[in-house]
Order: C-alpha cells, then sequence, then structure tokens
C-alpha cells in the first residue's frame, strides 16, 4: 500500500478487511476504524481523496456496500461539522481552483459531491427537496441542484 494510486493492493487489503469480518462475526475493523486507519497510515493524504477514493470502489461489485458505508461515515463526519454541499465541492477540488460542479458527470470528484449533496439533503432537507435535488441532478443540471439545496438552509 504504498499509495492511493495504487489501488490493486488497497483492494486486496479491503478484501482481506471484509472476509476477516465475515469469518469473526464481530464488529472488528468497522467503516469507522478503516477510514481511521487508513488515514493514520497515508497522513498525507486527505480525507477528501479518500472519500473520492470509496467513491470509485463502489465500482468493485465485491466491495460496493464497504466502500459505501466507509464513504458515510465521512458524510456523517462532514454533516456533523456542518460542512454544506458547496463547502464540500470546493474541499474535493482542492487544490485546484474549481469546484465539483464544474467537473465531467463521469468524475469520480463529481460522483463523490453528488453522492453527498444527496446525502446531506435526505438528512437536512427532507423528502420534497431530495425528490427535487434528484430531478435536478437526473436532468444534468449541478448547479440547480446545488442553489436548491443552499436555498433550503
Amino acid at each position: 500500500m504504498d499509495g492511493l494510486d495504487d489501488n490493486t493492493m488497497l483492494i486486496h487489503w479491503l478484501r482481506y478487511i471484509k472476509l476477516y469480518r465475515g469469518h469473526t462475526k464481530t464488529n472488528v475493523f468497522t467503516s469507522e476504524q478503516t477510514v481511521l486507519f487508513l488515514t493514520k497510515a497515508k497522513p498525507f493524504q486527505s480525507e477528501w481523496e479518500f472519500a473520492t477514493l470509496f467513491q470509485s470502489l463502489k465500482d468493485v461489485p465485491d466491495l460496493k456496500p464497504f466502500a459505501e458505508n466507509m464513504q458515510s461515515s465521512l458524510f456523517l463526519k462532514w454533516l456533523r461539522m456542518e460542512f454544506d454541499p458547496n463547502q464540500v465541492s470546493h474541499f474535493l477540488t482542492l487544490p485546484y481552483p474549481t469546484n465539483a460542479v464544474r467537473l465531467p458527470k463521469s468524475h469520480p470528484v463529481y460522483r463523490t459531491w453528488e453522492s453527498y449533496t444527496l446525502y446531506f439533503t435526505k438528512r437536512k432537507g427532507g423528502k420534497p427537496l431530495l425528490k427535487k435535488v434528484k430531478a435536478l441532478f437526473d436532468n444534468d443540471n449541478p448547479t440547480g441542484a446545488l442553489t436548491a439545496v443552499m436555498k433550503a438552509q
């Protein structure tokens, strides 16, 4: 696990953790503990980069639920810190002077931001706003989705 660019080793390690958890039938290496371990093992990688990595790992079929849980643990942390989707859009793209809204829809950073925006909206805005924001994303209008969420705050 020399770096986040070596995803093969990371994927093998995460599969091992998943198997170990299943074998022991205990809550060993929870999602939160796994995220904490990874951030300590790679102190120069930000949690924003890890959130994007977890988004990409959701494309690995056998790791999707595991990656979703790890990403959700970061999202919950950000929600508790009161980071809104606009702030997260900027943090995810650091150190570049842009935000996730401007990236292609297929970009992992954009997909991470969209996931957080939906997570945030579900917990802070309620069902009607979530339905509206989902429709805006479905119609390729991320700026409209962000505006709707921010106006509701």
